[in-house]
Parts: structure tokens; sequence; C-alpha cells
């Protein structure tokens, strides 16, 4: 339900993972045991989990926009710090090695590689990235994870 948004998270540096497919009982055994923090727009898991002490963020707004704000407020709310890593793949979550611009070759069009200079790959499923049109969009979106949130 939040595949964009954990999408988004990657390519900001936050090493996230997306369950896609199983039932709420792995997910929240998943979370427990990596240590990680189940973000969610389901309120009767983000309830159930937190019972259960697994932290869970409930995000709810409809915008990117919205669900940024209430992933920042949810932390606050929590005391856990968002500290970003190294841009990761869109994909598969893999951080992003720097490549020279002349080993990509053919693998992007033309009017890519004359427009820009930087490029990344995933060393795992071999995607290239570059900071395209959507990288300032991202940079706002990053912004408000930035901003301390005032505790209501």
């Amino acid at each position: 339900m939040l595949g964009a948004t954990a999408r988004k998270l990657r390519a900001l540096g936050f090493d996230t993972e997306y369950f896609e497919r199983g039932l709420d009982p792995e997910l929240k055994k998943l979370a427990r045991s990596r240590g990680r923090i189940i973000l969610t727009s389901d309120k009767a898991l983000s309830q159930l989990a937190a019972r259960e002490g697994v932290t869970t963020f409930f995000v709810n707004g409809r915008s990117e926009v919205a669900r940024f704000r209430s992933i920042a407020l949810q932390a606050s709310l929590n005391s856990v710090d968002l500290a970003r890593g190294p841009t990761r793949c869109t994909s598969c979550n893999q951080a992003l090695t720097l490549v020279a611009k002349e080993k990509i070759g053919d693998r992007v069009p033309s009017s890519i590689l004359t427009r820009h200079r930087t490029f990344y790959e995933c060393p795992r499923c071999g995607k290239l990235f570059w900071k395209g049109s959507q990288w300032s969009r991202l940079r706002r979106l990053s912004y408000l994870l930035r901003q301390p949130v005032p505790k209501p």
C-alpha cells in the first residue's frame, strides 16, 4: 500500500524493505527479527503491531507530501532519528555505486548521456540512475523529513 513511498525513501538513502506479499503476522515477525520499523496505512495493523512491541508508524495522507509529513511526525513522537545513508536502488534496495559515464555505453538514450555527467548503478540488479527531473521533487520531499516536528 506504500510502494511508491518505499521507492522514494530508498532513493533518498533510507534502507527500506517493501513487504508486498504475506500475512500481517509474517510482517511483524520480520520487523521484530530485523529491527525494522513498520510503515503502514493500515490502522488495525498499526495498532496490533504496536501492542505487540513492534515499532510502527501509522502513515496517513493521500499525497506523498502528506505521507512524508506523517512519517516525520511519527519519527518525532517515537524519538526515531531518520538517518539517511547512501542512495539506494528503488527496485531492490541495494546501495548504489558511482559508475563512469564511459562505461554506460548504449544503456541509456544519448540525450540522457549529453545532459548528465554523474551516473549510478545498482551492483545487484544493474539498473542505472542519474539525477534527472525527479531528483528535485525528491529533494523537496526529503526536506520534510529533516524538519523538526513539534510534538502535539
